[in-house]
């Protein structure tokens, strides 16, 4: 082997161990597998740039639907946030193994919001929950330019944090399904 063919293949061995080092010391973005009822329901995941929370962007013509989302890598991140871009939020249930949180959205002045959460086989019973309570899911409504709104909302989104009950369970998968207002 020339000298210069075997520089070129030190170099290269040199850079590939380089590369494969540096995946061990940069977690992987997460990825994620999402799916929706029909096609006009989009929902995107958006990961931030250290890799530590993602959000989860719903936009839905009809202002009904639901949706799966699945990590399908090694890391997950730390939070996790949904942004509805609808007019109100009737309804949103986010589903987890055997858990289901039902969070309402007044459209009412005030905009009250009320949780209660079910556990267990289909038909249990669901009690309500409040600021505080490990399922408890925090929610906003922020106007497009940043500050908190009202609903109806004509442009911005309901903004709600996944509980802590799931980020601290190990689930790599959820379900969402959410109703604007009923029709």
């Amino acid at each position: 082997m020339s000298a210069c063919a075997a520089m070129l293949s030190a170099a290269g061995l040199a850079l590939a161990l380089s590369v494969a080092g540096c995946d061990r010391l940069v977690p992987a973005t997460p990825a994620y597998s999402v799916t929706t009822d029909r096609p006009d329901n989009v929902v995107t995941v958006v990961v931030s740039d250290n890799a530590d929370s993602a959000t989860v962007e719903v936009r839905s013509q009809t202002g009904i639907g639901s949706a799966s989302v699945a990590s399908t890598s090694r890391h997950v991140p730390d939070g996790l946030r949904l942004r509805f871009y609808l007019s109100g939020l009737e309804e949103l249930r986010f589903s987890y193994g055997s858990t289901t949180v039902l969070v309402s959205v007044s459209s009412a002045p005030g905009n009250e919001v009320r949780q209660a959460v079910t556990q267990g086989p289909p038909g249990a019973v669901a009690r309500e929950i409040r600021p505080g309570d490990d399922f408890w899911m925090t929610t906003r409504i922020v106007g497009e330019d940043g500050r908190p709104a009202s609903v109806p909302l004509t442009n911005g989104y309901i903004q709600v944090d996944a509980p802590e009950d799931y980020l601290r369970s190990g689930q790599r998968a959820f379900a969402i399904h959410w109703i604007d207002f009923y029709r």
